[in-house]
């Protein structure tokens, strides 16, 4: 007999709003589905937009993987805007998966899940739902709502009409509706919204709990989301009242969220119900709702406002054979639940999935089964062609939705700016997805994109200027907070805070703590503002202040993981260590994706001499950042000299660069991309150049070459390299994959404009007489694209080669900046003021053709 699975979404559900209805007793279902499994918060990613996040459940994969962004989506014909289609999903779903292999799996609801997939089952679209008409009109069942085609009648019969609710309907969600002014149009609107979001929520209720009895099921899948549109329309009217919120508003609505949740209950115990004891059950939410002093009293104006809302933590549940009871789990996240869905029913995960399974929730967790993706997988799947027509009346229903809930404008009449503004927000939400998962340089580019063509518009530039920063492109970073700054005048605490990140990257964590306590006399409880300053404290080493600004931010905010992690640390600095791994514990429980966590986890446990759980905790750090160094030689040690498994131990010093070897330090880059600018400024600061003097300088190289004949001929012959010694020396970019693998390297890599590369070259030729003026080819572009290409691919993964890329155009405009960022990647003391003097910003003569400039 086939293991049973129903899987529950309600859109929006919070612990912190749901766990005292269950100690007043309100929601009796759930506290037993509670007693009866596991529970836990569910962490989001980000962006925070439910149809991106509930195809990330039904996954497995982030967005970048999975091509479902935001909210709506260019048509296929490219000239109209339509709401996001499941046909634009790129992989298969859950549903999809159990179809393949044969499993009965049904689905209502799902958000994005039209038009209906012909999957093993029946399949209720999320345009179902909507009365897109008064009842004294007709409510037809629009096409590709439901599959099989044929039960199409059947499902438009169990709908339910907003206008069929009465008023003693509506009376547990508005008791003091008798004393409103119903004339009043507000009045009437939000009346009118509990009136539709009850009648939504029913008509999917009904739906489900007819498949759920009438038909044959494996697997049950059903999507609510009632709650997050009860939220966005009255959370701000929810108990404790808000002093800008006024007594009559609060009186009309303060129990319509409390009122959604026990109506969830209600229809959740007829789940439980119909499902049996034997069925697995699984109740999540894609993220939570602010219930408390969090709940921001304006939404900003940007793509998506209304998500600023949300908490970033929605629930979990888990009930059924082989789950433990009552206890609870930590470090789950969106993308483990398909993985854990198909660990349940026997089935492999994809190692292309993002997510992990969930063992920690079962008695006995057994092996995890993989495969290397079920993309790859042949065979009917449930899937849509590409092609699939969509129907222009559902598109405008669903559109008016997404309106009156506030997640997009109205679209105005011109067609062409509605699909540049559509394709501009999903722009904006891939690279908030590319910068979630860590890929903040895939992110850099589209973010670049959007700042050239809006440059006002402060949250394209605000992300991008933080990618800068977490790439370590401090000057570009500070060019854009500078530009900011021109443009608002005053300094707001945002910019404020992003100051102090440009300056503390910089080497200048005392002003930084200028700008953060300037900003701190705005608003000390701006969201990240206090661990900011702890940042600050911490990099200074003042432990105790750094401990109480921590402190601070998780005072205003309890489930501040960053603020966690950062107390941890301090705690680990004080030798507090059983503290500390309690806070970072907690941090990772909140936020399972935090190799820095798990990594500082590892020193505290080492420290006390607990190395088999240390030596998990570095583990789990390199699985989640396979590039970080400290954590493999932190596992080296433990099993090679605490644990006694040398194999373990080689096997993470494979990974290692091998210091027994010499090491070089290198310059290069394409010709003409300023690496003799580079080692000039190496020889300022106090390192000695390999170079023979041959070259002399010239009107194109004022300042010299700094090369050496032997390192053109090392294709035929590098044994030269044994003479560098501590030297620094400079090779072509051309000539890098001939550097052999019996040396350790440093390898600073001068990253130029390929049209000032091109140009430069040019003049340089036309200088020397040996070009045609006029003559000039991009072709050779091309080839120098590859070839940087085929350094990065080369380079990579190659333990004994560590890479600093270099912005030309920094160097000119930030010498001070990266002079500093090339001596810490050295380990180095070096002389940064002198090697800042060298740059020569008049030679910078070639500019980009994107500028205007060929001179």
């Amino acid at each position: 007999m086939r293991k049973k699975v129903l899987l529950i979404g309600w859109d929006a559900a919070d612990w912190k709003a749901i766990n005292p209805m269950i100690d007043a007793g309100m929601m009796p279902n759930l506290q037993k589905l509670v007693e009866e499994g596991v529970m836990g918060n569910l962490a989001t990613l980000d962006p925070p937009l439910s149809p991106t996040l509930w195809t990330s459940i039904s996954t497995g994969k982030r967005p970048y993987k999975h091509g479902i962004i935001g909210f709506t989506e260019p048509d296929p014909s490219g000239t109209s805007v339509r709401p996001v289609h499941i046909t634009s999903r790129k992989v298969k779903a859950i549903w999809n998966i159990l179809t393949q292999k044969g499993y009965k799996t049904h689905q209502v609801g799902w958000w994005p899940s039209h038009p209906a997939e012909p999957i093993n089952g029946t399949y209720v679209s999320n345009f179902y739902q909507r009365a897109n008409a008064p009842i004294t009109e007709p409510w037809p069942m629009l096409e590709g709502t439901v599959h099989p085609a044929e039960k199409s009648d059947l499902f438009a019969a169990l709908r339910l009409h907003p206008q069929e609710l009465t008023h003693a309907h509506l009376h547990p969600f508005l008791p003091n509706g008798h004393k409103m002014d119903q004339n009043d149009p507000k009045v009437r609107g939000r009346i009118n919204s509990v009136r539709k979001i009850l009648a939504d929520c029913t008509t999917i209720h009904s739906a489900t709990t007819y498949i759920m009895e009438q038909e044959e099921w494996d697997f049950m899948a059903v999507y609510y989301d009632a709650i997050d549109h009860f939220g966005h329309g009255f959370m701000k009217y929810h108990p404790p009242k808000q002093d800008h919120i006024s007594q009559k508003d609060f009186d009309y609505y303060h129990n319509v969220v409390t009122a959604g949740y026990r109506y969830h209950d209600m229809m959740l115990g007829r789940l439980i119900q119909l499902a049996g004891k034997d069925t697995t059950i699984v109740l999540v939410s894609d993220h939570g709702f602010h219930p408390d002093h969090l709940r921001p009293k304006n939404i900003p104006r940007e793509p998506a406002g209304p998500a600023w809302e949300h908490n970033p933590y929605g629930i979990i549940v888990m009930k059924g054979p082989g789950i433990k009871k009552d206890e609870r789990i930590y470090g789950a996240s969106l993308i483990d639940i398909t993985p854990t869905l198909l660990h349940i029913l026997d089935l492999p995960i994809g190692l292309d999935m993002d997510g992990k399974v969930l063992n920690t929730a079962f008695v006995k967790p057994k092996k995890v089964q993989t495969i290397e993706s079920w993309e790859k997988v042949e065979g009917e799947c449930g899937m849509h062609p590409k092609d699939q027509l969509e129907n222009p009346e559902a598109n405008k229903a669903a559109m008016e939705q997404l309106v009156e809930l506030g997640y997009i404008d109205a679209p105005g009449t011109n067609e062409a700016a509605n699909l540049q503004k559509t394709i501009d927000d999903r722009q904006f939400y891939l690279a908030r997805a590319y910068i979630d998962g860590g890929k903040y340089s895939e992110a850099i580019p589209l973010l670049e994109d959007l700042h050239q063509k809006q440059p006002k518009r402060v949250h394209f530039s605000i992300r991008l200027a933080n990618c800068y920063l977490q790439t370590k492109q401090t000057a570009k970073a500070r060019k854009i907070v500078q530009s900011l700054r021109s443009q608002q005048g005053a300094a707001t605490i945002t910019l404020l805070v992003f100051q102090a990140r440009v300056v503390m990257q910089e080497g200048n964590t005392e002003q930084a703590l200028v700008y953060l306590q300037e900003a701190e006399k705005s608003d000390q409880n701006y969201p990240g503002l206090q661990m900011q300053i702890g940042n600050c404290y911490l990099y200074l080493k003042q432990w105790e202040l750094a401990l109480k600004s921590y402190q601070q931010a998780l005072n205003h905010d309890p489930d501040n993981n960053h603020a966690l992690h950062g107390k941890g640390l301090v705690l680990s600095k004080l030798g507090r260590y059983e503290e500390a791994i309690g806070d970072l514990l907690k941090a990772i429980g909140l936020r399972y994706f935090s190799p820095n966590a798990h990594k500082d986890l590892g020193d505290c446990l080492f420290a006390l001499g607990k190395y088999g759980h240390a030596a998990k905790a570095y583990e789990v750090a390199i699985h989640l950042f396979p590039k970080l160094k400290y954590a493999k030689e932190q596992l080296v040690t433990i099993y090679d000299q605490h644990l006694n498994r040398p194999e373990r131990a080689a096997y993470f010093k494979a990974q290692l660069p091998d210091y027994s070897l010499p090491e070089i330090v290198v310059v290069s880059g394409l010709p003409r991309s300023g690496t003799s600018m580079m080692m000039q400024m190496l020889e300022a600061g106090g390192m000695e150049t390999f170079t023979d003097g041959k070259r002399k300088a010239d009107n194109s190289n004022q300042k010299g070459y700094y090369e050496h004949e032997a390192v053109k001929k090392m294709v035929r012959d590098n044994s030269f390299l044994e003479e560098v010694g501590d030297k620094v020396v400079k090779v072509v970019a051309h000539l890098l994959f001939h550097l052999p693998r019996i040396y350790r390297y440093k390898i600073i890599f001068m990253d130029r404009d390929i049209d000032e590369v091109l140009q430069s070259q040019h003049k340089m030729l036309q200088r020397d007489g040996r070009l045609k003026k006029g003559t000039f080819s991009f072709r050779l572009g091309n080839q120098f694209e590859e070839t940087l290409k085929k350094v990065k691919a080369t380079y990579q993964n190659r333990p004994n080669v560590e890479f600093l890329y270099v912005s030309h155009r920094e160097v000119i405009e930030y010498p001070e900046t990266i002079a500093k960022q090339v001596a810490t990647f050295l380990e180095r003391e070096m002389d940064t003021e002198k090697m800042a003097s060298v740059v020569d910003a008049s030679l910078y003569r070639e500019k980009s053709l994107m500028e205007g400039n060929v001179g």
